[in-house]
């Protein structure tokens, strides 16, 4: 198991990939009832299916350079040896616009750590930065692998990495700080260029929140916007989630509570801006609880504006539109979001990429069919042409997700 997974499973209520299974055949039974709300409109083409030496199980998202390379990270796969002899510690790879990938790092747990996790981030000359459960990395633009940071405690170091102009890194633990949670109640953190680490905020737990796995993102004044998975509003198990801001003095402000109805709840992924401040995002659950999925509801797009008013953008209806919105959002100039679903889209279940245009009219744009991936827990990117890219955490030609590109 992932460490991501791992860390869902051990610490919140509501899971990961791995035990959404069970939901399967409710899902099938689900997706039949409910008519399509668009038809297919773009082509997908798989850039690379995953087999095991370059990686095993893409969990998140992309990052794109200039060139047009794709880089992103797998669970598992690369070398057998000191992380798991049977299934590998994890890659950093690399998929060029032919298709072509290279491996430019395989985990092996010695100061490289084991199992990358979250989405990487990337400089303007090239370079990668990523965490595993307990190190921060870099890799240059020749291949040459860096550790840039170690905590023996981060056990849980996941989402985006975001990265300012003067070389800071910004992240979150979703575990350790505050010890009045079980496990920590998890903490912002930043890591300068030099290697120094600096503890942002610690959450403390109840309606302060707990577990920000997502990371964050930073605007031109220097405030961090992010997601806290669990506390706030007490009426879901663990608490529903929610919505907040750490200023640059470390002061953390809550915009938004989730209540688990028809709000949403368990924020799990990143937060995108637009240049009023506002942001959007997507929860795991809620929204519609008539969808089939008894007190979860399918998932949500939401906005919330920087003055804290919330608004539901869309809620998914368990049909062909799509179940359980997850790896956050992508946003264009005229204001269109892209994200995808982990499930949902056809009778099987193996979930979509959509579209959702400024009045909430959403638009599926693939239904995948496993043979071209099944999954896409990574969300999506998307380049000036109008092209999205993800990967599958499963599906392509030996089940092991894939990497794709979805063109106009």
């Amino acid at each position: 198991m992932s460490q991501l997974n791992r860390f869902f499973s051990s610490v919140f209520s509501f899971p990961r990939p791995a035990s959404f299974a069970a939901l399967s055949l409710a899902l099938t039974v689900l997706s039949c009832l409910f008519a399509s709300p668009q038809a297919q409109a773009q082509t997908l083409t798989v850039l690379h299916s995953f087999e095991g030496p370059e990686g095993d199980l893409p969990t998140y998202g992309l990052v794109r350079d200039a060139a047009g390379n794709l880089y992103g990270t797998t669970d598992y796969g690369g070398i057998f040896g000191k992380c798991d002899n049977e299934v590998g510690g994890g890659t950093v790879y690399k998929v060029d616009p032919s298709g072509n990938t290279t491996s430019l790092h395989d985990f092996n747990n010695g100061t490289d750590g084991c199992y990358p996790s979250g989405t990487l981030a990337i400089d303007s000359a090239g370079n990668l930065y990523g965490t595993t459960s307990n190190h921060l990395f870099k890799i240059d633009s020749t291949g040459n692998f860096t550790n840039l940071f170690y905590v023996p405690a981060m056990a849980s170091v996941q989402g985006t990495l975001f990265r300012d102009s003067q070389g800071n890194l910004y992240g979150t633990n979703g575990e350790g700080g505050n010890a009045s949670c079980k496990y920590g109640c998890g903490y912002v953190f930043k890591v300068d260029a030099s290697g120094k680490g600096t503890i942002l905020y610690k959450f403390t737990g109840g309606a302060g929140g707990v577990g920000p796995v997502a990371g964050v993102i930073r605007d031109a004044a220097g405030n961090l916007y992010g997601t806290a998975y669990n506390g706030g509003n007490l009426a879901c198990p663990n608490g529903c989630g929610l919505v907040y801001k750490i200023d640059t003095t470390g002061k953390q402000t809550i915009l938004y509570t989730f209540t688990g109805g028809a709000d949403g709840q368990w924020p799990q992924d990143p937060l995108v801006q637009d240049s009023a401040g506002n942001l959007y995002g997507v929860t795991a659950s809620g929204g519609d609880l008539n969808c089939g999925m008894p007190h979860l509801g399918c998932g949500t797009v939401y906005k919330v504006t920087p003055a804290g008013k919330k608004s539901i953008l869309y809620a998914f209806k368990a049909g062909s539109d799509g179940v359980h919105p997850t790896g956050g959002l992508a946003r264009d100039s005229a204001g269109n979001l892209y994200g995808t679903t982990a499930y949902g889209g056809d009778a099987h279940n193996y979930g979509t990429v959509f579209k959702l245009d400024n009045s909430g009219h959403e638009t599926v744009l693939h239904r995948f069919s496993n043979t071209d991936g099944s999954q896409p827990w990574g969300g999506v990117i998307r380049d000036a042409d109008g092209n999205l890219y993800g990967t599958t955490l499963y599906g392509g030609s030996l089940g092991q997700g894939t990497v794709f590109k979805l063109a106009p």
